[in-house]
């Protein structure tokens, strides 16, 4: 089943409260209402672990590579 734009806009929202928080706990409130809802609907992606790269003058989220040293999660 596909997602809605709406629910795409949400995933894409609590991405950027979990980076700016730099939120490592599945446990934080935000992360689980919206994970458990999309899995309620079928819809959970999964979600994996991030962390800020400098490239020149900007910060670029890219995969840690390991669940110890990172910086945020990310729903997908």
């Amino acid at each position: 089943m596909r997602r809605a734009k709406q629910l795409d806009a949400l995933v894409k929202d609590v991405n950027v409260y979990l980076r700016k928080n730099k939120i490592k706990n599945e446990d934080d409130p935000v992360f689980q209402v919206v994970m458990w809802s999309l899995l309620e609907q079928h819809l959970y992606q999964g979600f994996n672990y991030f962390k800020d790269m400098k490239v020149g003058d900007d910060v670029i989220p890219v995969l840690a590579g390991s669940s110890v040293h990172f910086d945020y999660l990310q729903l997908y």
